[in-house]
């Protein structure tokens, strides 16, 4: 049975340590594993970049403007490897031992059942970026150093409401958006202006059971 953690390491030192290694398979067998070759070089690159923007912000000079650089670079590459990974190490030239020794999972080849998800789905930021838009980030209760889904989900199910009193009650929650990536920015309507926004989520797996609650989170919408 194959592995479903998340194959990415949370700490940013064991991540540089995997992406090492990744850029080194790369480099030997990208070509004989069909990777094109400006893909390949893109996830050198970014690994080149976010290990720089990491030392900086590990010296004297650290400020938030470096570690926010830092964390684009950082967002910017995981983006790459997962898309990557996801297209590109499924074709069956790559063999098991082949996707173990760049540090991924061996293919699943069971029929695992798909769990209930059993931890909380946590709302970690609600920032809003103006004109009716809010960014959402969310975690899970077991991993919160990471933004990946649960194995076996298909994303978070936020329920919100919005209105001139702060809802108290999950069953008055009454609209819905299924967030599938980490952050996502949800737009409301004008009519929203000045309005508080009440917003809870929970994991839903991919046969649409869900998790247990988050606590309702409060934010006025500008």
């Amino acid at each position: 049975m194959a592995e479903h953690g998340d194959y990415l390491p949370g700490k940013e030192a064991a991540l540089i340590d995997w992406l090492d290694n990744f850029v080194e398979k790369l480099q030997a067998h990208g070509t004989e594993w069909q990777i094109p070759p400006g893909e390949a070089a893109e996830v050198e690159a970014l690994t080149t970049e976010f290990k720089v923007r990491r030392a900086k912000c590990a010296g004297p000079d650290r400020s938030k403007a470096l570690v926010s650089e830092k964390d684009a670079v950082k967002e910017a590459l995981i983006a790459r490897v997962r898309t990557m990974v996801k297209f590109r190490f499924n074709n069956p030239i790559i063999s098991d031992a082949d996707r173990v020794s760049a540090g991924l999972h061996p293919r699943d080849r069971t029929r695992t059942p798909v769990p209930v998800p059993a931890t909380r789905c946590l709302i970690a930021d609600v920032k809003p970026l103006g004109g009716f838009r809010v960014e959402i980030r969310f975690q899970d209760e077991a991993a919160p150093e990471s933004r990946a889904i649960p194995y076996g989900c298909n994303g978070a199910l936020l329920n919100y409401a919005f209105g001139p009193e702060k809802e108290m009650d999950y069953d008055r929650l009454l609209h819905s958006a299924l967030l599938t990536n980490n952050p996502w920015v949800l737009t409301l309507p004008p009519g929203a202006e000045g309005a508080f926004l009440s917003l809870a989520c929970r994991w839903q797996n991919n046969k649409g059971e869900l998790g247990p609650w988050s606590e309702i989170m409060y934010i006025a919408v500008s």
